[in-house]
C-alpha cells in the first residue's frame, strides 16, 4: 500500500497564526490545486520524516526552521493512498518555493476557516463489477447485495482559489475538531 505524508505549517506573520499553502506547476499532476507540502513515503523513512523532507524541499528550507511538527491523523487519500497529515510551526520563512513543482505560495489565516463554513458535495461511489466480485469471493457470499456510498467532498472559495479535496478535508478537520 502507497503511503504519502502532507505539513501544515503554521506561520506568526502576524497576531495570529496564518497557514501557508502551495499552488501546484500546472505542468504535473493536479496542476493549479491548492495544497500542503508533501509527497510520497519512500521505503526507508518514517511518515514524519516524508513531511519534513518534503517540505523542506518544496519551500527551500532548512529542517531548522520546523518546529513543533505534531502528528494530526491519517486519511484515505485518492487512489487507495494512505495519508499521514502533520502540523508545524515555520519560522524565519521568505516565501521561497522550488519551481519545479510549485508554481506559488500564499498565506491564509487560521480563523478564516474557522468562521466561513466550506460547500459540501455528497458523491455517490459505486465499485466495479470486478471489485465485487473479489470481494463475494473472498466473503464467501455470492449473493451479498453492494450498496453505494456516499463520498463527502469539501470547498472552501477564497480569493486565492478553490481549495478543495484533501487538503480542504484537513483544514476542516483542523477546525471542526
Amino acid at each position: 500500500m502507497k503511503e504519502a505524508s502532507v505539513m501544515v505549517p503554521f506561520l506568526d506573520q502576524t497576531s495570529e497564526p496564518v497557514i501557508l499553502f502551495e499552488v501546484r506547476q500546472r505542468s504535473i499532476p493536479q496542476g493549479g490545486d491548492i495544497c500542503f507540502p508533501g509527497g510520497q513515503k519512500e521505503a526507508d523513512e518514517t511518515a514524519q520524516a516524508t513531511a519534513t523532507r518534503e517540505t523542506c524541499e518544496e519551500l527551500l528550507i532548512r529542517q531548522e526552521q520546523l518546529h513543533d511538527v505534531t502528528p494530526l491523523f491519517t486519511l484515505p487519500g485518492p487512489g487507495g493512498i494512505t495519508v499521514h497529515a502533520f502540523r508545524c510551526h515555520l519560522a524565519d520563512y521568505h516565501h521561497t518555493y522550488g519551481t519545479s513543482e510549485i508554481e506559488s505560495v500564499f498565506t491564509m489565516p487560521l480563523s478564516w476557516f474557522q468562521t466561513h463554513e466550506p460547500s459540501v458535495l455528497e458523491v455517490q461511489m459505486e465499485m466495479r463489477p470486478e471489485d465485487q466480485a473479489a470481494i463475494r469471493e473472498l466473503i464467501h457470499r455470492s449473493d451479498y447485495a453492494f450498496r453505494p456510498q456516499i463520498k463527502v467532498m469539501r470547498f472552501y472559495n477564497t480569493d486565492h482559489g478553490v481549495i478543495w479535496g484533501l487538503t480542504a478535508e484537513i483544514l476542516y478537520r483542523i477546525t471542526h475538531p
